[in-house]
């Protein structure tokens, strides 16, 4: 909630500082990403707060009924529940289906009951049907581009840009670096998983900047120059190798990095519970 606040407080503050500027801030990658880090932190705080509440009113606990299911499904589902498999919100329509699905694949056959795995194949796969909601894909798809992009925009920035700028204002720090410091933040204490595949999120945002950006730029070649010496196309030989440097090394680059992240929470997680994490 604080680091929510906070970007809030910073992208607010951005455009109520800057005046006349040279172009629409709006144009800007840093600009973009400070924006996709903002909902996204804002976005995380109204989806964990609606599962506390959610999980307070014991809706998530409605079909975790030994009466109902077995003890196998009962003991997957009561996971779900708890929190202790990290499912994050399951809806009442989800739960409904797990009931269904479960009782199917483990009723009583004319050759007696199904087997144990009839049960474990009911309930993990159904499990984690309930387990990903459509708001759940759309904070874990904004944390893939901004985790990224973060990062980007400010070794970009300090590495290429700040130096033949000879000045860095309260609200420069705060989009060019803070920003790499809540998304860090959020990356060590977040319990979502991080998958490599994900890079392609981000490497999707970023064509779809170069895109804005080269339209943007045949308005007025000489005067819509908003990176100069990075993402110039008045000099395509260096911006087209910046692009296919940041493609093919430096977004893999920051996935991976983002990926060891994920990797160390699970380390320590092992080291401190003495078991792998649940689900």
């Amino acid at each position: 909630m604080l680091t929510a606040g906070y970007a809030l407080f910073a992208f607010i503050y951005t455009f109520l500082k800057v005046k006349n500027p040279q172009h629409n801030l709006m144009t800007y990658l840093t600009i973009w990403s400070f924006l996709i880090l903002t909902i996204y932190l804002v976005m995380s705080v109204f989806v964990t707060s609606y599962h506390i509440y959610m999980t307070s009113r014991g809706r998530s606990r409605s079909v975790c009924k030994k009466s109902v299911l077995p003890k196998a499904a009962y003991s997957v589902l009561n996971g779900i529940s708890t929190g202790l498999s990290n499912t994050g919100f399951t809806d009442k329509s989800n739960a409904g289906d797990v009931v269904k699905d479960v009782n199917e694949k483990i009723a009583p056959t004319p050759y007696g009951t199904n087997n144990q795995n009839d049960v474990e194949s009911a309930t993990s796969s159904l499990s984690v049907k309930s387990e990903v909601t459509w708001y759940m894909i759309m904070t874990w798809i904004f944390a893939d581009i901004v985790y990224v992009f973060a990062l980007i925009v400010t070794v970009v920035y300090f590495g290429a840009l700040n130096p033949s700028i000879g000045r860095t204002s309260y609200g420069d720090v705060n989009v060019h670096g803070v920003n790499s410091v809540l998304v860090l933040i959020d990356a060590f204490v977040v319990a979502r998983p991080v998958r490599l595949l994900h890079a392609l999120y981000p490497a999707l945002y970023g064509l779809c900047y170069v895109v804005f950006n080269t339209v943007y730029w045949t308005f007025d070649k000489d005067n819509n120059v908003l990176y100069p010496y990075v993402l110039d196309w008045n000099h395509p030989g260096i911006t087209s190798a910046f692009i296919v440097g940041l493609t093919l090394v430096g977004i893999p680059f920051f996935q991976l990095m983002h990926f060891g992240i994920y990797k160390m929470r699970l380390y320590i997680y092992k080291r401190i519970y003495g078991s792998e994490v649940p689900g």
